[in-house]
């Protein structure tokens, strides 16, 4: 039955009164009930709304690269371990920006676990190449507590999906 006919239905029962009246209140409710339930259902099936726009979103990222340029150049003074522990904080920084503003771009959960997860592969990174400027005797220690920080920091952004998704 259309909205229409069941409109039509619903006032002929009231303007007769008695209990097809009791009938066509009854059916104009579960109508409304069964409307805003199809409301309910088609609102959260729609795409989140983003949190910029796409020209945004494009000229943030042509700022995140230019400063990433920026940083790399900078690192050119610099000799031996020093330059390339810079050259890596520069892209490592470069990627979780670019992480994060695809985060807030996209705005989903799935997104946000990206970010987080490229966050803490740049640290692994950085404190890799760190651990490179270190005696022979402490690297392998140091590389060891660097993987495990990093594993940690993954399953701490996956967990956190997985609570946030119940």
């Amino acid at each position: 039955m259309n909205a229409k006919t069941l409109c039509i239905a619903v006032s002929a029962a009231l303007l007769m009164g008695g209990p097809a009246a009791s009938l066509a209140s009854d059916a104009l409710e579960n109508a409304r009930n069964a409307t805003e339930s199809a409301v309910d259902h088609t609102i959260d099936k729609l795409p989140p709304k983003r949190a910029m726009t796409r020209a945004e979103y494009s000229s943030e990222k042509e700022r995140i690269q230019a400063d990433y340029k920026s940083a790399h150049s900078s690192c050119d003074p610099l000799a031996g371990n020093a330059k390339a522990v810079c050259r890596v904080e520069a892209r490592s920084d470069e990627k979780v920006k670019l992480a994060e503003l695809e985060a807030r771009y996209k705005a989903t959960p799935g997104a946000d676990t990206d970010a987080r997860v490229a966050k803490a592969k740049a640290q692994y990174d950085v404190a890799r190449q760190k651990c490179e400027g270190q005696p022979a005797s402490d690297r392998a220690a140091c590389k060891s507590s660097a993987k495990s920080d990093e594993d940690r920091a993954i399953s701490d952004a996956k967990a956190a999906k997985t609570a946030s998704a119940s």
